[in-house]
């Protein structure tokens, strides 16, 4: 087949869709990718990238490069200038530089939704078929942390989103439960499928013998609770710090690890500073996808959290197929979805989003655990995970969709 892929996120930035792409590609598929400028999450353009179209080709994945306004510092205006830029400038670009012949067209659809407007106009010109990968789910995605009030605004949103999904011939979704909002917004249920994330091959391949990298920072041996991926605004880095503020003084044997970036990563810094927790909170920043099942592996547990909003009940951040790959326990501060697989899979402790007391009685409880018992944990994650998340599985089922979306598309 030959696949393009829309995707306003590429590598070099750290998202699942790369890992699809080179799969496919050893599949024997020739794929395309078209995309932006990598600035994600920092807002500014990452090193060797400057402001026109580019073209390149990494492990055997073709990459068309639009030019787009950066994310900058993510004030909703600046984000929204990312966003419609993108929309634009690739609806042109695409078309006009696509050389390969397209048989099917997949977009990535963590935010924006606007990401698949230049699916649709191409699809208007080639006449291929469309599967929508369906990770965020908009319109709520966009207004759940309170940038966005304007009711008008919410309209507009919800009509726009109707719209897309409606002119995708497929959409797979990342939740059972997006079933839900989706055909209510005008999609027959016979066009959904369900399509779960699962891990990196990295993280179901781990060698506990030969984990440490070079250019990782290396860590004392401690109980480390880990949370890793973005620290923003919906991750709820706050219940955590506050955990990790009453626990300092009941038990400053349990140390917290954060890493990665976001909007909230300042306020986390500043935070640590003012609290006095640097001895028992460590940040480390971005960190290469290479290098995090070594972090995986110097972890006692590992914690997921986002606020309590009825959106993020409905969906399981893709952290957890990693996070259950790598065999450690898991605390989930997350309603909902996420809280039920935890628990489903026997694979650690669900506690209630914002739940402060209940975060600080599931660091307690596992901290005294042996490792032989935590052992235990991590071992169901893993047997759950390649029952429920298996990737070969997944892309095979992905591969199959797009083979009879082309067949139908032919008749």
């Amino acid at each position: 087949m030959n696949i393009l892929i829309v995707s306003q996120y590429y590598w070099p930035e750290n998202f699942r869709i790369t890992d699809l792409a080179e799969e496919m590609v050893a599949r024997g598929h020739q794929v395309c990718v078209t995309t932006s400028l990598p600035n994600y999450p920092k807002g500014k353009l990452y090193k060797g990238y400057k402001w026109r179209i580019m073209h390149e080709e990494h492990n055997g994945v073709n990459i068309i490069r639009s030019p787009v306004i950066t994310r900058g510092e993510g004030s909703s205006f600046r984000l929204f200038m990312n966003y419609l830029s993108f929309s634009i400038i690739s609806s042109i670009v695409t078309p006009l530089k696509l050389i390969n012949k397209v048989d099917v067209i997949f977009v990535f659809g963590v935010s924006p939704v606007t990401s698949a407007i230049p699916a649709i106009v191409l699809k208007k010109l080639i006449k291929k078929p469309i599967l929508f990968w369906v990770l965020d789910l908009w319109p709520d995605s966009a207004f759940v942390n309170n940038r966005l009030k304007s009711n008008l605004l919410r309209n507009t949103v919800n009509k726009l989103t109707s719209t897309i999904n409606r002119s995708c011939d497929k959409l797979l979704v990342q939740s059972k439960s997006f079933y839900g909002p989706i055909i209510a917004s005008g999609v027959d249920k016979d066009d959904i499928y369900y399509v779960p994330s699962w891990a990196e091959a990295i993280f179901s391949n781990m060698n506990e013998d030969d984990l440490y990298s070079e250019g990782a920072v290396k860590l004392e041996k401690r109980f480390y609770i880990t949370f890793a991926g973005n620290i923003g605004a919906g991750q709820d880095i706050q219940c955590i710090i506050e955990a990790a503020k009453r626990l300092l003084n009941i038990n400053d044997n349990i140390h917290w690890l954060f890493i990665g970036e976001g909007s909230k990563y300042e306020w986390l810094r500043r935070s640590v500073k003012e609290y006095g927790l640097e001895c028992v909170v460590h940040l480390i920043g971005r960190q290469p996808l290479n290098l995090m099942p070594y972090y995986f592996s110097i972890s006692s547990v590992l914690i997921a959290s986002l606020k309590d909003e009825h959106i993020y009940s409905l969906t399981i951040p893709g952290k957890i197929q990693s996070y259950l790959a790598g065999g450690r326990p898991i605390i989930s501060v997350i309603n909902g979805e996420t809280s039920r697989v935890v628990e489903e899979s026997r694979a650690g402790i669900a506690v209630n989003s914002g739940d402060v007391d209940g975060l600080i009685n599931a660091a307690i409880e596992l901290f005294s655990m042996s490792e032989h018992d935590r052992g235990k944990l991590g071992a169901n994650g893993k047997k759950y995970y390649k029952k429920m998340f298996d990737r070969s599985e997944i892309i095979t089922k992905i591969e199959e969709i797009m083979r009879d979306s082309i067949e139908k598309n032919a008749r």
